[in-house]
This record gives structure tokens, C-alpha cells and sequence, in this order.
């Protein structure tokens, strides 16, 4: 027997629908619930299905029957006759679903099982009395199936137990079967939320094909809403246009109302493939073609298609090699923007593959130069977002690339900006692992970057790339317990300082002051006195009033991360628990921004942190249950960071848990383990 692991609702759509004309041999199934009591003619009929997953069909059943009765003219009591026995034998029919599975889910012999079972029921004699009764069911029935049955969505809602058996006896097992309902279950309530929100034009199905196109790409449920939000507006304006017309000429009007069509109906990929056919057999009205063939590859969310035929649309407009170059650039520049500012996973792919495709047409080094570097932000950029190590390792490969471009000796600025690129790219792959050369590296493109943007020529990016050295030399210090290197990342910081003011620039002073504080605080874990860790909550506090939690949360919610790993260092080594109590508050204030569905990794590092301060805590106050909640908080943390990547976090959190169980042990009583 074939195994198959199912992990989407397209993929298992496919093979169920794949499965339906298969001659299948009969077997018995799982029984599920009747369809309903149907006393008031199916008034009822969803009240006892909420699970079965055949409320949709006993709608439908309904619906078929009322409408037939209108036209079920056959004079006399035998008329009523027969409608009150359909609804008296429509439950037994429906009481086991054997019959869906042994008829491979066709409508037609699906009925015929029907009938079989209802004349082998106790009902079976007032329902082959007379031929109305029949003739009645099979008409509603077969309807009612075939508009069901036709529905992939229907089809995936049905019972587990009745599709798994349904493709087992082709020979077809699945696993995960949850997760497909599930996936079904999201992008559902993804739709529902955004139909409810806004106001639109574009149909449900459409939506849904649309959601279905980017819930795989985009986990986040927040960024997916977006995702859609932006791509219904598309559908609607693409709608709209092939609707309207373009009075270019018939072929034009043709493409795009066939466009619009295929859009409204939700076959995506189809109207994909029409768009860019379109594209290379036009000869008039290509622009608003490409623009067309751009947004239909945008709703298919993909990003790559979508910018190939975006530089077709500005290669009509350019006068020449150099001003297309520039015309991709701010078009690049765009899509990059709005991705990182508005939180549009698939507008930062559109740049990505726009820089790429930018590259290919750079003259010169100097362009592509550019081109890299515009690619190695956004691959950066996206890479940081998703936590994804392959997208930083591809940041750096192009920002190496653009430095043999862009020499020091013939473009030293640009060098510079280039080597602070690499070095911001190489710490964010440095801090998710274990070595550090990774983090050497980026201290050595910092420096250099430090060679040309010197104090007196250029103070804020003296300053700004010393503050991100301090930042690199700090994770090297913690790495290698280095108080040198710690020393050099406080000097670092507290320089960076003196060339940016709170009073103008106040957010980027206090981003200076927490780094300063984080230095100061490794720096304390090292020392044996509390000299360091006291500046270091000073430093934390001072730079949270210039972070209120209104206009930067997430800035407010880390620098209260950061206050928290202070206060529960300086608990730790001071007498009573004042500072611990303030630990797991300042912890507990960050976890109300830093939640698991939206920032998984800073959650993860918060939720830790806070358990160790819970177990100190618990500790001291002999409190079981605190340290309880402490060991498991503890656990999930550990769990998060390696899922997410973060090497070190999970090591630091794991090589707790063995202490953690002990603390419990111990206050419960219970023999310790170790």
C-alpha cells in the first residue's frame, strides 16, 4: 500500500478528486452521525451534525428539496405521500456513509447505494409501494451530491474516517490527516476575518484561491491578513479593468476581460499563464497587458514572474541602457519600502528578484555594484524577518560580490557602506550560531568601514558603525567570557554617544543606550560585584524614556527584556527578592509585545528568561507550583529557539532544565532524579 504524508489542503484536494471516478470496492466504514432530525421538512437538519462535517450537504439537501417539490406536480395524497417519506427514509441513507466511500465519491452510483439501503430498511416497503417516492429521492439525491461532491472544499470537510477509507481502498494510505483540516480551517477563517474587516468586490472562492496561494508562504497569521488585504485590492482592480475594457482594441479587450473572468472564478495559475501568453502576442496595448500579466502574478504570489514582466513594462518607457538601469532601481527601491515598512513578505521577494534581474542589466561596476547591494538589503532584510538562514547566507554572498565591484581605492564611500552592510549581515548570522567566526568577521568589516567614515568626516556613520561594533565585540566577549572585549564594547558604545544627541535624536540615543546597557551587563556577569549591573539597569531605564510603548512597542517591550536580565542578575546575587520581583515584572510587561504568534524567537528569549528569574524566585520562597509553572515555561522556550534557529538561545535555556527539575524535585519533596 502507497503511504502518502499530507501536509496541505491542495495536495490531499488533488488526490481525494484524483480518487473519485476509481471503481472501489465496498467496505465498511466508520459510522458517523444522521444527517438530522428532518421532522419539519429539514428546518433542522445542521442542529446534531457539528461534527460530522455534512451540515454543508444537509443544507444542500434542502435546498434541492424544496426546490423539486415545487415542481413535483403529481396530483393527490400520493404526492404528499412521498415527500413525507422522503424525509422519514433521507436519515437512514445517510446514517452510514458507506455508501460515499463504495461509490469513490460519484454522485450517481452513490445514489444507487442510497436506494439499495433504503429498500433494505424497515422503510423499504412504503418506499417501493409506489414509484413517486423513489423517483423523488433519486432526483433530490443526485442533485444534491453532485453540487456537493463537486466541491473540493466539501470534499475535505467530510469525516476523516470516510476519505481516509475512501483512498485505502486504492491502496492509498495518509498521515497527518489533521493538518489538512486544519490548513482548510485557517485559510477559511482567514478569508471570513478580511470579509468582515473590509468591504470588497472579489468573490469568496476567489479568496479563498488566493489565500490558499499564500498561507504556505506566509505562517503568520497577522502578515498573511495583509498579504491578502493587498492582493484582494489587485483582484478587484484587475476585475474591474477587464470588466471595463481598455479601448486599445478588441484583442486587448479580449485578454483582459478573459483575465478578469478566470480572476473571479479563482483559477489563478490559469489566468497566469493566459496573462503571459497574452504579453507575447501583443502588439498594441502592451502596457496595460504587463501591467495585467504583474498583478496576476502577484496574486499567484509569485514574486519572480512578477518582476520579469515588470521589467518588460519599463524596457518600453527607456530611452537607453542607463536610464532603464536607473528606472529598475527606484522601481527595486518601491517594492523593497513597502515590504519592509508595511510587513509584505511578497513585495520583499518582488525586490529581491527585481535587484537580481537589475544586476543582469548593470553597464559597469559601478552599477553593478549597486545592483548587489540592493540585493543583499533585501535578502537581508527578509532573512532577519523569517529567521531563515539560507536568505542571511545569500545577504552576505552578494554584499562580498558588490565589494569586488566597488573597490576602496575607486568608490571608498560606497566600499564603506558596503562593509557596514556585510558586517550588520554577518552579526545577524554570527548571533543564531554557536562560533565565532561568523562575528570576527564582522568586526573586521566594521573596522574597515571605520577606515573611511571617520569621526571627522562623517559623525553619524563614525557613530552608528560603532555602535554596531560594540554590538559584535559585546556577543564575542559573552562568547569567549572576554572582559576585554567587553571593555571595547562598552568604549565603543559610550563614543558612539557623544556624537548623537538625545536632544535631537532622541529614539537613536536611547537604541545606543541599550546597547551600552547590554554591554554593561555582560560585562557585570563576569565581575563579582554589582557595580556594572547597577549602570546597566540605569542605562536601560534611561534609554525607556525616550521608548514609549505607544509609538515603538516592540523597541519598549526589548528594552524591558533587557531591564529584566539585569534586575534578576542583580537578584540573584543580592539578599532578599525585591529585584527578582521586579525581574519577572519587567518580563511579564515584554511578553504583553512579545507574543509566540508574532515574534516567536523574542518571545522564546523572554518566556526563558523570565522562568529562570521564576525559579530563583521560587527558591527562595519555597513556592512548588511557581516552579512548576518555571520548569515547563522553561521547556517550551528551549523548544522555540531551536525551531527558530537560534543555536546558542536553545543551548543556554536546555542546559538550565536539568537544574530546573531538581529546584522542583527538591521543593516537592520527591526524590531527586539526579
Amino acid at each position: 500500500m502507497a503511504i502518502f504524508t499530507i501536509t496541505s489542503f491542495s495536495t490531499f484536494a488533488g488526490l481525494l478528486l484524483a480518487a473519485r471516478g476509481l471503481g472501489l470496492a465496498p467496505d465498511p466504514v466508520n459510522r458517523v452521525k444522521a444527517l438530522a432530525d428532518l421532522a419539519t421538512n429539514g428546518k433542522a437538519l445542521a442542529a446534531v451534525l457539528r461534527d460530522s462535517g455534512l451540515t454543508p450537504l444537509a443544507a444542500e439537501m434542502t435546498r434541492q428539496a424544496e426546490e423539486h417539490s415545487r415542481h413535483f406536480t403529481h396530483p393527490g395524497a400520493a404526492r404528499d405521500d412521498a415527500l413525507a417519506l422522503f424525509w422519514q427514509v433521507a436519515p437512514e441513507a445517510f446514517a452510514d456513509p458507506a455508501a460515499f466511500a463504495a461509490a469513490g465519491l460519484d454522485p450517481a452510483r452513490t445514489t444507487e447505494a442510497m436506494v439499495a439501503a433504503i429498500k433494505a430498511s424497515p422503510q423499504g416497503r412504503d418506499f417501493t409501494a409506489t414509484p413517486l417516492p423513489e423517483a423523488f429521492f433519486r432526483a433530490v439525491t443526485r442533485q444534491t451530491l453532485g453540487v456537493m461532491l463537486g466541491k473540493a472544499d466539501y470534499i475535505a470537510s467530510i469525516t476523516p474516517d470516510l476519505w481516509r477509507e475512501t483512498l485505502r481502498r486504492h491502496g492509498v494510505a495518509i498521515e497527518l490527516l489533521q493538518s489538512v483540516r486544519d490548513d482548510t480551517t485557517e485559510i477559511l477563517a482567514l478569508v471570513r476575518e478580511l470579509t468582515e474587516t473590509k468591504a470588497t468586490t472579489v468573490h469568496q472562492d476567489t479568496l479563498i484561491a488566493i489565500a490558499r496561494k499564500i498561507r504556505p508562504n506566509v505562517p503568520d497569521r497577522e502578515a498573511a491578513l495583509r498579504e491578502l488585504d493587498r492582493a484582494a485590492d489587485i483582484a478587484a482592480e484587475l476585475i474591474a479593468r477587464g470588466h471595463a475594457g481598455s479601448n486599445v482594441d478588441a484583442f486587448v479587450d479580449g485578454v483582459l476581460r478573459r483575465l478578469a473572468d478566470l480572476t473571479d472564478e479563482g483559477r489563478l495559475d490559469e489566468a497566469k499563464a493566459e496573462a503571459d501568453a497574452a504579453v507575447d502576442r501583443a502588439e498594441a496595448g502592451l502596457a496595460q497587458l504587463l501591467d495585467a500579466a504583474v498583478n496576476q502574478h502577484l496574486l499567484a504570489f509569485d514574486a519572480e514572474g512578477a518582476a520579469l514582466q515588470i521589467v518588460r513594462r519599463l524596457t518600453l518607457a527607456a530611452t537607453d541602457p542607463s536610464a532603464l538601469f536607473d528606472s529598475l532601481r527606484r522601481e527595486q527601491d518601491a517594492w523593497y519600502k513597502r515590504g519592509r515598512d508595511e510587513g509584505l513578505r511578497l513585495d520583499l521577494e518582488v525586490a529581491i528578484a527585481l535587484a537580481r534581474l537589475t544586476y543582469s542589466q548593470g553597464r559597469d561596476s559601478n552599477h553593478r555594484g549597486m545592483a548587489l547591494n540592493d540585493l543583499g538589503t533585501a535578502l537581508g532584510t527578509l532573512g532577519a524577518r523569517e529567521g531563515i538562514s539560507v536568505r542571511r547566507e545569500a545577504s552576505v554572498t552578494a554584499f562580498r560580490a558588490a565589494l569586488d565591484e566597488w573597490t576602496h581605492e575607486r568608490v571608498p564611500l560606497d566600499w564603506a557602506a558596503t562593509q557596514m552592510n556585510l558586517g550588520n549581515a554577518l552579526q545577524l548570522l554570527g548571533e543564531r550560531e554557536s562560533g565565532t567566526a561568523r562575528l570576527e568577521e564582522a568586526v573586521t568589516s566594521y573596522r574597515s568601514a571605520l577606515k573611511v567614515w571617520t569621526r571627522e568626516r562623517m559623525p553619524l556613520d563614525w557613530a552608528a558603525t560603532q555602535m554596531n561594533l560594540g554590538v559584535a565585540l559585546r556577543m564575542l566577549g559573552v562568547r569567549g567570557c572576554d572582559t576585554a572585549r567587553l571593555e571595547e564594547a562598552v568604549a565603543a558604545h559610550r563614543a558612539a554617544l557623544e556624537e548623537i544627541p538625545r536632544e535631537r535624536m532622541p529614539f537613536d540615543w536611547a537604541g545606543v543606550k541599550l546597547n551600552l546597557g547590554n554591554a554593561l551587563q555582560a560585562l557585570g556577569e563576569l565581575e563579582s560585584g554589582t557595580t556594572r549591573l547597577e549602570e546597566a539597569v540605569l542605562a536601560y531605564r534611561a534609554a525607556l524614556e525616550e521608548l514609549p510603548r505607544s509609538r515603538v512597542p516592540l523597541d519598549w517591550a526589548g528594552g524591558q527584556m533587557n531591564l529584566a536580565v539585569a534586575l534578576a542578575m542583580l537578584g540573584e546575587r543580592q539578599r532578599g527578592t525585591a529585584r527578582l520581583e521586579e525581574a519577572v515584572a519587567a518580563y511579564r510587561a515584554s511578553l504583553e509585545v512579545r507574543t509566540r504568534e508574532h515574534v516567536p524567537l523574542d518571545w522564546a528569549s523572554a518566556s526563558g528568561n523570565q522562568a529562570l528569574a521564576m525559579l530563583a524566585l521560587a527558591d527562595r520562597t519555597g513556592d512548588t507550583a511557581s516552579a512548576s509553572t518555571a520548569l515547563a515555561q522553561l521547556k517550551q522556550a528551549a523548544v522555540e529557539m531551536r525551531r527558530g534557529g537560534h543555536i546558542p538561545g536553545a543551548e543556554t535555556f536546555e542546559h538550565r532544565i536539568p537544574l530546573a527539575e531538581a529546584l522542583v524535585a527538591r521543593l516537592s519533596g520527591s526524590p531527586d532524579k539526579g
